[in-house]
């Protein structure tokens, strides 16, 4: 018994190291004064897996300070929310006018 449990963790902790280093693309949408730091690459946008919106800002250089409102696949998020494969990633700026 003792030898398979250790086979079972073995191969699930290689497993486990494979799946953590996996990037998966999200695209990526800057808008207003913010477009012009969008990557040429932003609809296939590599980031590594459990990336949050925070990371990817910090990725392509822009500071969060800058950002006003996050949309993820069209619904309102925050910094600290989590990005998966095929997430449709929306930053926009604070806008004034008058």
């Amino acid at each position: 018994m003792t030898i398979v449990i250790k086979k079972y963790i073995k191969y699930n902790v290689k497993w486990f190291r494979f799946y953590e280093g996996l990037e998966v693309n999200i695209n990526l949408l800057c808008y207003a004064t913010l477009a012009d730091k969008c990557p040429e690459n932003a609809d296939k946008f590599p980031i590594s897996q459990d990336s949050k919106v925070e990371d990817v800002l910090n990725q392509i250089g822009i500071d969060t300070d800058d950002v006003k409102i996050i949309f993820i696949n069209g619904i309102s998020s925050g910094l600290d929310s989590v990005l998966s494969d095929g997430d449709r990633l929306g930053i926009f700026p604070a806008v004034g006018g008058g």
